[in-house]
């Protein structure tokens, strides 16, 4: 029963891409099928220990509706989306099969080996799983955790190991030992982690050892261990305050080494 089902609704699905010399989407398994058509919409219902694989994407939930005339896919509960890359959990997830994109929410997760992964309420992935906007409780962070960026809104790139915070952005990095070492704040924060570079934009604020500096612009080379602080930047450490149109900071280790202050 459950190999005629499989077969009857691979050759269903993949009927239309085909004519379009698309890989088909193909039901490895599920407990129960269920066709239908409602004012000349067709659907088709799986429930119970889904798994659908098309090409190199696996997905597997708990449920599924599939709108072959539109070409999307509405995947529930427990979703696991996945391809060679990297994967994408969630609670919802609506994939559409024409343009490859993926909208997930609730609890949206997203993990790659050796980049940034993401977390948030909802997200919206082009390209499949490549890049995405991400929505709500915004975290992108390394597979390390040591430099993590949280915010409203945030988009991230993962071919490129890159992404952006806006919307009370923080940045925030931390030791071996998880101890918080820097705090950075701005109106938009982005790290690009094949560079190991951190930029804030706008209302800049950084936090470091007994440091409290504030700017428009900051480039920190987390790698380096280095920053470079622009748009009339103002530094203050214990009672002493310092002024000019450049600072750099310098650290050795977690500690502040020195800073430069240059014009003005």
């Amino acid at each position: 029963m459950r190999t005629r089902t499989v077969l009857a609704l691979s050759l269903f699905l993949g009927s239309m891409l085909l004519a379009q010399n698309r890989p088909p989407i193909v039901l490895q398994r599920a407990n129960s099928l269920e066709s239908s058509e409602e004012n000349g919409i067709h659907k088709q219902v799986l429930n119970g220990d889904v798994w659908i694989t098309r090409d190199s994407l696996s997905v597997t939930c708990q449920n599924a509706v599939y709108y072959p005339d539109s070409g999307l896919v509405i995947f529930r509960n427990d979703v696991e989306f996945k391809d060679p890359k990297r994967t994408l959990l969630a609670d919802e997830v609506i994939y559409n099969e024409f343009t490859e994109e993926v909208f997930a929410s609730n609890r949206v997760r997203v993990y790659q080996t050796d980049s940034l992964s993401a977390t948030s309420r909802t997200a919206r992935y082009l390209e499949r799983l490549r890049r995405g906007f991400l929505y709500d409780d915004v975290r992108i962070r390394e597979e390390n955790r040591r430099v993590q960026l949280t915010g409203d809104l945030g988009y991230i790139d993962h071919d490129r190991n890159y992404g952006w915070v806006t919307g009370d952005p923080v940045l925030t990095e931390r030791d071996s030992l998880r101890n918080l070492v820097t705090e950075i704040h701005g109106d938009t924060i982005s790290y690009d982690q094949r560079q190991k570079i951190a930029r804030s934009v706008g209302r800049v604020t950084v936090e470091r050892d007994s440091l409290m500096a504030t700017g428009q612009l900051l480039e920190y080379y987390t790698e380096l261990k280095f920053a470079e602080l622009l748009g009339k930047p103002k530094a203050t450490r214990g009672h002493d305050t310092t002024a000019g149109d450049t600072m750099r900071m310098y650290f050795a280790g977690e500690q502040l080494e020195r800073v430069e202050v240059l014009g003005h």
